[in-house]
């Protein structure tokens, strides 16, 4: 990925952009206050572009951005290696989503923790959903509660073009 955090502590990011990502674009793992704000993601073209994973972390907020990704855009996991560590108090607002594939505003499908609570997509612009626009999955053992949407605005279009999933290097 473009930047990838493990067990860090009060991170501010703004105003950057991060583009050709060779799979998951923003990775945070294990990470609490962290802030991201006013960033870009574009140009993820390659099967397992994830725009931003957070990953068994607490008090993240993204706010204020754009998130082009070929796969899913904002998903929030749990895995066991952080499996002591939940997923909670998380802010995603005021952000342009675009997902050509994946799921664009995730919980799961690893979720590999306590639980996943407190987490809240506000006010955002879904210009393509993919595969599915707002998804809750539970695929291990958490207790998931007090996951919100609102206020999300989704584009619908008449006629998608179909992805096409690269095979090999010279697609």
């Amino acid at each position: 990925g473009n930047v990838k955090f493990y067990d860090c502590k009060n991170v501010e990011i703004s105003g950057v952009g991060f583009t050709n990502s060779a799979m998951w674009c923003i990775n945070i793992f294990h990470c609490f206050d962290l802030t991201l704000d006013g960033i870009n993601v574009f140009g993820q073209w390659r099967y397992n572009t994830d725009g931003i994973d957070i990953v068994n972390s607490q008090r993240i907020t993204v706010r204020n951005s754009f998130v082009h990704s070929f796969d899913d855009t904002i998903t929030v996991k749990g895995i066991d290696r952080y499996a002591f560590e939940s997923n909670t108090d998380m802010l995603f607002e005021n952000c342009v989503l675009w997902c050509d594939w994946g799921k664009t505003c995730e919980i799961g499908l690893e979720t590999m923790c306590r639980e996943y609570c407190n987490i809240t997509f506000r006010n955002c612009d879904i210009l393509r959903g993919g595969n599915t626009a707002c998804d809750i999955q539970n695929g291990d053992c958490a207790e998931v509660h007090h996951i919100t949407f609102e206020n999300i605005r989704l584009e619908l279009e008449g006629f998608y073009t179909q992805s096409i999933i690269q095979l090999s290097e010279d697609d």
